[in-house]
């Protein structure tokens, strides 16, 4: 089964089209499918009625398409197009087709595992280059008066080879026609800018700031193992919200030049390798509202690209500073501030150490024959019979009732057998003999008898 729609286009044509009808995505939204001839990607609503000024967002976005300076394919998944059916009754709208194989969620970019499970490049420089390609892409739209207000590694995807970012639901943007404004609705906790967030407003209000804020949130994750600019370690003794979004409220980010008084950096942070520049620029964009916007990250970048070094030791390492931080990280003990139980209870374990070293330190030393370490002799088993029958006695436990039922039942035994042993050792009746005819007699002789013979 086909599905088969008219595509809409700005100067008034109409193009019929043929959808494949498994769909590549599905949101709450609606749910994209790819059109057979590989050119279009359809964004189906699954209510295209339910806000009545979406025709007219899209319009204006379709007359209005950035232009970005990437070349070889798309930097925005941007509305071209919009669908209705053979009734002209409005469906969606087509944008252009990624090439899904060549393509990963920038996520993917931000650990070493997910890099090597999707084969890209494990050097900093690669993931340099994204981060330059998405501030341009953030910079063309900004300079049309635009916004993406839920800006996150999620709406980001990156070609696996050329590190080209190409930025997708474009539909949910915050959008600045001609005629008149778009907002937009949808953002995500970890990268919403702490004014908007201390005051309730809704990330929209803060239009363009809210994407410095979160573009600045994406390049410390780039940069930095994909950490969260407020991911850190409790200070003894400190209480902290666990969550990345109620850190921004409070401004518990760690990775500043000056130390924070209640939050440390990870253990397994990059930062202290970064130039002071980048630092800096960090720290005003994701602190304070002095935040540096995308083109002037461009600048930044280009130039930080220049200064790394290369590692001696592995080809993917590159540093900024003296020595290499990857080679040098797996060496760092990392220990987890105690609180005041755990030193009580490590106090104890320690006083029983002791207590067993004393005991066995009395002992004589076991000396044997030094044993080759290729034999490991396994040691003969030792039974012992006496313990083993112990143990097995020991597991029957009986009541007193029972103990008395069992010494009467016993008594009763005994009586019984003696009874039976006693009737049997009794002697068997005895024949008389007749001394006359020297025979015995045929019967048994009786009293009566006796009395009865002459």
């Amino acid at each position: 089964m086909t599905l088969r729609v008219n595509l809409c286009f700005n100067d008034g044509k109409n193009q019929p089209i043929t959808l494949n009808p498994k769909a590549l995505n599905q949101g709450a939204d609606g749910a994209i499918h790819a059109s057979l001839d590989g050119q279009y990607a359809i964004k189906l609503y699954h209510d295209a009625d339910k806000d009545d000024t979406r025709q007219n967002k899209l319009w204006q976005m379709i007359a209005q398409p950035p232009h970005v300076s990437q070349e070889g394919e798309a930097g925005f998944t941007w509305p071209i197009a919009l669908v209705a059916d053979h009734k002209q009754r409005f469906l969606g709208f087509a944008m252009p087709l990624l090439n899904l194989s060549e393509h990963v969620q920038l996520e993917m970019l931000l650990s070493k595992r997910t890099r090597e499970l999707h084969q890209l490049p494990n050097d900093i420089r690669f993931r340099i280059k994204v981060a330059i390609n998405l501030c341009q892409q953030i910079a063309a739209l900004h300079r049309l008066g635009h916004a993406i207000i839920d800006l996150k590694p999620a709406n980001l995807s990156v070609n696996k080879r050329s590190a080209e970012v190409c930025i997708v639901d474009c539909d949910g943007f915050s959008i600045k026609g001609k005629q008149s404004d778009f907002p937009a609705h949808q953002y995500t906790a970890g990268f919403i800018a702490p004014e908007a967030y201390n005051q309730q407003l809704p990330p929209q209000a803060l239009d363009q700031q809210q994407d410095q804020f979160a573009l600045a949130v994406i390049l410390f994750q780039l940069l930095n193992h994909g950490l969260h600019p407020f991911q850190g370690v409790p200070k003894q003794g400190r209480d902290l919200p666990t969550d990345n979004q109620s850190k921004i409220a409070k401004q518990l980010y760690p990775y500043a030049k000056q130390s924070h008084p209640d939050i440390a950096p990870s253990p397994w942070s990059l930062h202290l390798d970064f130039p002071a520049e980048l630092i800096n620029s960090f720290s005003l964009s994701l602190t304070s509202s002095q935040r540096l916007n995308a083109m002037d990250w461009v600048e930044l970048l280009k130039g930080l690209n220049f200064q790394l070094r290369q590692c001696q030791q592995e080809e993917s390492h590159q540093y900024w500073g003296q020595a290499c931080p990857h080679c040098l990280q797996p060496k760092k003990n990392i220990v987890a501030p105690q609180t005041a139980p755990m030193k009580k209870a490590a106090n104890t374990h320690n006083k029983r150490h002791r207590q067993h070293n004393r005991t066995t330190s009395n002992r004589s030393p076991n000396i044997t024959r030094p044993i080759s370490p290729a034999y490991n002799p396994t040691p003969r088993p030792q039974v012992n019979v006496g313990q083993i029958l112990a143990n097995w006695l020991r597991g029957f436990k009986l009541s007193k009732k029972q103990v008395a039922g069992a010494i009467a039942l016993g008594g009763l035994s005994v009586a019984v057998w003696a009874l039976l042993f006693a009737m049997r050792l009794t002697p068997a009746p005895i024949p008389q003999f007749d001394i006359i005819l020297g025979q015995p007699s045929q019967g048994l002789t009786s009293v009566i008898d006796a009395q009865e013979q002459p």
